[in-house]
């Protein structure tokens, strides 16, 4: 496969993922409303749960097309959720035996994501 192709599978996967997770939410937040962020919590869990999956079957059947994965795996779901992209790195890190770095990215990437979200939100609650 042409590597100039690959932009193009990711994009392509990006706009569904993107497109797939703004319905979802949609959907979700009028179905079950509320205060307590659902959508999200399931999106990123369902992301995770299928680029873990994905992750397994392309790892188990390499013969599968390199764009398929771009697709999938890195478009869609990269789309859908980054979440999904932090699950399977800390997946990889405690299969490989990577346990303290698996616990360190695991942590560190929670509480780096809320606080730079706080930091931001104070900013801007405050300067816009």
């Amino acid at each position: 496969m042409n590597e100039l192709a690959h932009p193009l599978f990711v994009s392509a996967g990006a706009v569904a993922g993107a497109l797939s997770r703004f319905y979802v939410g949609f959907w979700l937040t009028e179905w079950l409303g509320g205060t307590y962020p659902i959508a999200t919590s399931v999106i990123n869990f369902s992301g995770s749960f299928l680029i873990g999956g994905f992750a397994a079957f392309f790892k188990v059947h390499p013969h599968l097309p390199h764009g398929l994965w771009l697709f999938i795996g890195i478009g869609f779901l990269g789309g859908y959720t980054t979440f999904s992209t932090f699950g399977l790195d800390a997946y990889r890190l405690f299969e490989r035996g990577d346990r303290p770095w698996g616990w360190l990215y695991s942590l560190s990437t929670v509480l780096s994501g809320i606080l730079c979200c706080g930091i931001s939100y104070f900013l801007g609650c405050h300067f816009f």
